[in-house]
């Protein structure tokens, strides 16, 4: 093999001397020797610069293909070694070829593939080059995307870890080469499928889907392309609903009718695929109608009252007696049956609202004109308002004591039952403000409790209130007065 000395070229001369680069910088050069593990680098007229085997592979085979007479871009990684020439590396300058490349990528929102070969609760991380990128999980696609019960962070990894080493089409999220950043996004790659597949989504369409997910506040749905709908627990089925994992379960196939499509998020209903057997319930009833219902339970603004296998209307403390009271039981009582007036009727919102005022003049007029209402309704009324409203003082202190004592401990029973109850209770609650069915069951959903919306601050509880989807200001104010926050 020809010796380096043999073929040094004669334009070396004094004169020719220009600044030297320093460490780090790029350099571009042409080849003007090689052997297996070498090239030599034509820097200008002073300067000869050679990439040692350590440094000639950068990643991108870029070595292989390179030929006496082609030009060449380095990193300087010395100036001068002992014998005089420049040390310099393609993997360091590839190094920074990529982050340009990367870059552009981002600039332009280019589509491209990558495999992640590790993880951790955070999420993935990919190399691209030599350069290690992150895919954070919450930047997975819908598909991909790990739902666990209680956000367990063990079930998260165990679940992510499944996609290692499989192809994954993403786009840069953040490149910062300073901080040596690089974050990838998988979900962005499905931005124009999304616009796509909801552009031709129709409100009252069905869809199939398979679930995906079931979390405490309802069940995700995939879709086509991986694109993922809600079914908020609300919307699972007719009857109060307190765990979807009893109606669901992960890969089962099924139909939901859409319902809502709102900044590309879809919400999906199981329940309006049947028919709404509150509505069949209630047919024949209008506003003014007499009906019969036994009270469920007592609660702070009045009583909740079972109309029939699927109606639970409300008893608004107000519409008690003609005499206010301080609590409902002192007019009713819990699995009494009383016959009421309809004063509130919403069948699309799923609202009935009750009254005791009047009802017993109201009586005993059909009773007069031969209507079918029994002496024993008329008498049950009767009682309830004169002995317990308007003549307290005819019925002794013992008998009043002990009867409040028994509804008392009823209560209590049903606070016990909190788990269970809390949330219907919650939503009637809402729904005697006058919100609509959905925004009362998502109020119920959304974790805040009784005592927080007594106790909270206003202007914590009222930002509380506003961040939740589907509740505007007005359903806000609505609840504020009425509940009297403290300020």
């Amino acid at each position: 093999m020809q010796s380096i000395s043999k073929i040094l070229p004669s334009w070396l001369k004094e004169e020719n001397i220009k600044r030297i680069p320093g460490v780090g910088e790029i350099v571009t050069g042409k080849v003007f020797y090689r052997t297996k593990n070498e090239l030599w680098v034509k820097i200008d007229e002073r300067t000869i610069g050679v990439v040692p085997p350590r440094e000639i592979k950068d990643g991108l085979g870029t070595a292989k293909s390179l030929k006496v007479g082609d030009e060449v871009t380095a990193s300087v990684v010395s100036p001068e070694n002992k014998d005089g020439y420049m040390v310099l590396s393609l993997k360091r300058a590839a190094r920074d070829t990529v982050w340009k490349i990367l870059e552009k990528k981002k600039e332009t929102g280019e589509v491209f593939e990558i495999y992640p070969s590790k993880a951790n609760r955070g999420g993935l991380i990919a190399t691209v080059h030599n350069i290690q990128g992150f895919i954070p999980v919450s930047q997975l696609s819908l598909e991909n995307y790990p739902r666990v019960k209680d956000g367990n962070k063990e079930e998260i990894l165990a679940k992510i870890k499944r996609l290692l080493g499989k192809p994954m089409k993403v786009r840069v999220l953040d490149v910062n080469r300073k901080e040596k950043k690089l974050i990838f996004s998988e979900k962005a790659t499905y931005s124009e499928e999304v616009e796509e597949f909801i552009k031709k989504l129709e409100i009252g369409e069905v869809v199939n889907g398979t679930v995906s997910g079931i979390v405490d506040f309802g069940v995700f749905v995939t879709l086509e392309k991986g694109i993922e709908g809600l079914i908020h627990i609300s919307e699972i089925a007719w009857e109060h609903v307190s765990d979807p994992f009893q109606y669901f379960k992960e890969g089962q196939k099924i139909k939901a009718k859409v319902i809502d499509i709102t900044d590309g998020k879809i919400s999906l209903s199981t329940r309006q695929m049947t028919e709404d057997p509150w509505k069949k319930a209630v047919e024949g009833i209008k506003l003014g109608s007499m009906v019969k219902g036994k009270v469920l339970r007592i609660v702070p603004y009045g009583a909740i009252v079972k109309i029939g296998d699927y109606v639970n209307a409300i008893l608004h403390i107000s519409e008690l007696s003609e005499t206010p009271v301080e609590k409902a039981s002192q007019v009713v009582e819990v699995n009494k049956e009383y016959t009421f007036r309809v004063v509130e009727f919403d069948p699309e919102e799923h609202r009935m609202g009750l009254s005791l005022k009047g009802v017993e003049n109201s009586l005993k007029q059909k009773t007069v004109e031969g209507e079918d209402v029994t002496s024993t309704e008329q008498s049950s009324v009767a009682e309830i308002l004169e002995d317990k409203v308007t003549k307290p003082e005819s019925t002794s202190r013992e008998s009043i004591d002990n009867k409040e004592d028994k509804m008392d401990s009823r209560i209590e029973v049903n606070d016990s039952e909190k788990e269970k109850g809390e949330r219907e209770t919650l939503a009637e609650f809402f729904l005697s403000l006058g919100l609509t069915k959905r925004q009362a069951e998502i109020l119920a959903s959304s974790g805040i409790s009784r005592n927080e919306l007594m106790e909270e601050k206003e202007g914590i509880i009222k930002e509380r209130l506003l961040s939740i989807k589907g509740i505007g200001e007005k359903a806000v104010e609505k609840i504020l007065s009425t509940r009297k926050i403290k300020s």
